[in-house]
């Protein structure tokens, strides 16, 4: 009888464990799909500043051929 209650505690254990281990897989998943988010993100910032201090320009750049005041 005792046996009994200590096998159902520990299968409830194992079962709690493995929901969390779940949990705890699911949010590292998350925070890895953010980071490369964030890391093309960055890339793609980087590269518009570079272009823009290449070019010498404080702002976005107007081009004069397709201006409509002539």
């Amino acid at each position: 009888m005792v046996r009994g209650k200590i096998d159902r505690r520990l299968k409830r254990i194992i079962s709690d464990l493995q929901s969390f281990q779940t949990i705890l897989l699911n949010q590292v998943e998350t925070s890895r799909l953010q980071e490369k988010i964030a890391l093309e993100e960055n890339q793609l910032l980087r590269k518009q500043i570079e272009s823009m201090v290449g070019r010498g320009s404080s702002g976005p750049q107007v081009d004069p051929e397709s201006s409509s005041s002539v």
